[in-house]
């Protein structure tokens, strides 16, 4: 036995998943070549996962590979091992580092600082690490930036968002995806409370809820919310101000919106009457001449009412089938019920035995204050004119009246801005009947403004002046319903296919009515020689510029590093630039066309380090712009020379590792603290921008 405790006290301590994956690799070396480079990844694998049989897994596949002389079999197996560590949200850290430091639960993937609060801000939860093996709840971005650990995120969400990150998002799915309105945090939380539905600002295509309060009060700095919703918030507040006995927001949504909901109130704990009233029947109230006044109570609670919600079902929901939101106490006798179903309300006292309606409880509103802006309803008679109000518009809440009126295309258009919430909203245009035509309009009769109103002309089959005239003169029509032949060319200006010898010209192929139209359009140019004429009647187009810009991420700009203004060769260094490594989305590079067209603005020229042909060959005005096509025979030249030159640098010398690292650093703090040291100044991000 003696002898059997002298060998285990001089065993040599278990190797790291790092040292017997360089020891599976030195053995392999002995039966096949492996480059260094091949050594360093699987080596960074098995580091990385903190697991030895990866490396080994790696090295089996890889040497079935070169024995059966596949060389697309090696490149596969080796890029499946560098997938698995651009699997990892932070390729700074590893589970290695992650288990030393003292966490060894499976259910994290390990964060460094400075990504765990790009994760928070980009809508992530992330967790301070502790080495007891304890993450607690997620952190707010304060206690992220105080821990001086290790930080997480649950496997679990980050496969998630690996899982989706590359579903296609189709207009099919757009019911799904209201129109959002961003929110900084203080009025998420307000319109949270007031029983709002707020959604997190992530990489996810379709909005993701914040299911409780914790997730905005410790989540990033804005968050989002349907514009309706906003919109019906802000009519609120502006009645509040209006009627100052309404206790809150939440309360002003209860009583003053259409929808059916119910309230519970409860009496406030500094009321001076709440020892009186506290738990007593309503006979015993009136006995000694008490009353049941709304100033004592406060609205604690609110949510849907559905058609088969009664008094009784309510009650046992905040006894015996506790609402999971809602932590307050039990109903009991005194508390008040208020039902807000199909406009009408009523208050009902919980009596000791059953309920009973209280008529005076709910403050006196005008039928006016109770009626949503988008339900009040003007008469209006003939054409609109600069004096109609009340205006209803299709598709839209409220009503509108006109600020601006134009002739446009031999016809009179207005400009609507809502009576309500006037120009804190978009504005729309109609025509003299009260037709919609463009919406979402924030600048007017502007470019834009007017392109809509000229794309609805055409669709609705009117003739389009030449002063009115947006784009080519001619374009193409599916008309495969109404003639043997599926494509036509189509004339703005008369609103009629165009014909030779009296029959209209069919084609076979997209293509070959587009190459028709083409020769239209140009020989009209050259008859007018002014070509398409500019919205503001200038008959001379700028001269075209094109200037690029570079993001993180090229979905959600406001989610990481941007830059614009650049010229295609400084967009390429700054798009290299970013590390790969720093996931806010896809980085990429986009283009600004500046030639006086419809197409004027930002469209995507680059992501993820493939050119976007497939998408701009959608728009045929970048296909024939000579600017645009520069610009992608510029880039895939710059792309081509990169790889030619490029091969990844073999690293040299010993590595040390993260939490190595962050032990040095935090000793050196304790030991060379100084106060007031200056902090170094943060690029500039454009999601820091004020929204």
């Amino acid at each position: 036995m003696p002898e059997k405790q002298d060998r285990l006290s001089n065993s040599e301590p278990m190797k790291s998943a790092e040292q017997q994956a360089q020891m599976l690799v030195a053995e392999a070396k002995q039966r096949f070549p492996i480059k260094q480079e091949e050594e360093y990844l699987i080596v960074t694998c098995a580091q990385k996962y903190d697991d030895p049989d990866l490396a080994c897994r790696i090295i089996r596949k890889l040497e079935q590979a070169i024995y059966n002389t596949d060389p697309v079999a090696v490149e596969r197996v080796l890029q499946e091992a560098q997938d698995q560590i651009d699997r990892l949200p932070d390729r700074e850290i590893g589970l290695s580092e992650m288990h030393e430091y003292g966490y060894r639960q499976d259910d994290m993937y390990p964060l460094t600082q400075e990504r765990a609060l790009e994760m928070h801000r980009a809508g992530f939860k992330v967790y301070c690490l502790q080495p007891d093996g304890i993450a607690g709840t997620f952190s707010s971005r304060e206690m992220i930036q105080e821990h001086e650990g290790i930080f997480g995120i649950r496997k679990a969400d980050w496969d998630y968002e690996l899982e989706h990150l590359e579903d296609e998002y189709t207009e099919d799915m757009a019911y799904l995806h209201p129109p959002m309105s961003i929110l900084e945090k203080d009025e998420a939380l307000q319109l949270f409370d007031a029983g709002e539905t707020i959604y997190l600002i992530t990489t996810n295509l379709l909005p993701i809820t914040a299911t409780n309060r914790m997730e905005i009060e410790y989540g990033s700095d804005y968050f989002q919310i349907s514009t309706e919703a906003l919109q019906t918030a802000r009519w609120l507040q502006a009645e509040m101000q209006a009627h100052p006995e309404l206790q809150s927001l939440r309360e002003a949504k209860l009583l003053l919106e259409n929808e059916d909901r119910y309230g519970v109130y409860q009496l406030k704990m500094d009321s001076p009457v709440t020892e009186e009233l506290l738990h007593q029947s309503m006979e015993i109230l009136q006995r000694q001449g008490n009353l049941v006044e709304r100033e004592n109570y406060h609205l604690v609670f609110t949510d849907h009412l559905y058609p088969a919600d009664t008094l009784e079902s309510i009650y046992a929901r905040f006894n015996q089938d506790r609402q999971a939101d809602f932590d307050g106490p039990s109903l009991s006798v005194t508390d008040v019920i208020v039902m807000n179903r199909d406009g009408v309300l009523s208050a009902y006292y919980v009596d000791s035995l059953g309920f009973q309606e209280l008529k005076d409880f709910l403050p006196q509103l005008s039928s006016d204050n109770r009626t949503k802006a988008n339900e009040i309803i003007y008469p209006m008679e003939g054409p609109i004119t600069m004096d109609t109000k009340g205006i209803e518009v299709e598709g839209h809440e409220g009503t509108w009246h006109p600020v601006e009126m134009q002739e446009l295309n031999g016809r009179q258009f207005f400009l609507l801005e809502h009576e309500t919430y006037g120009d804190s909203v978009a504005k729309v245009i109609v025509d003299d009947d009260g037709t919609l035509f463009a919406e979402d309009l924030w600048n007017g009769f502007d470019e834009g403004a007017r392109a809509a109103i000229a794309e609805c002309c055409i669709d609705a089959g009117l003739p389009i002046t030449p002063e009115f005239l947006v784009g080519d003169r001619y374009m193409v029509f599916d008309v495969s319903e109404e003639y043997e032949k599926p494509f036509a060319v189509y004339d703005k200006l008369t609103a009629q296919y165009c014909r030779a010898d009296g029959e209209v010209l069919l084609f076979d192929t997209a293509q070959d009515a587009q190459e028709k139209a083409a020769e239209l359009s140009a020989q009209y140019r050259e008859e007018t020689a002014v070509g398409p004429v500019l919205q503001d009647g200038n008959q001379h187009r700028p001269e075209p510029t094109i200037s690029f810009y570079v993001a993180e991420c090229m979905e959600f700009p406001v989610l990481g590093e941007y830059h614009d203004n650049l010229t295609l060769d400084e967009a390429f260094s700054l798009y290299q630039a970013i590390p790969d490594e720093q996931r806010n989305g896809i980085k990429g590079i986009g283009f600004r066309l500046e030639d006086g067209s419809d197409y004027d603005g930002d469209y995507e020229l680059m992501r993820g380090g493939v050119i976007s042909r497939d998408l701009i060959a959608l728009v045929p005005h970048y296909q024939e712009s000579p600017l645009v096509q520069r610009a992608i025979t510029d880039l895939d030249a710059l792309l081509s020379h990169q790889q030619e030159r490029g091969k990844p640098a073999k690293e040299t010398g010993e590595r040390q590792s993260v939490l190595q690292a962050l032990r040095a650093r935090q000793a050196k703090q304790k030991a060379q603290e100084k106060p007031g040291e200056q902090k170094k100044a943060h690029t500039h991000r454009k999601g820091k921008r004020e929204l």
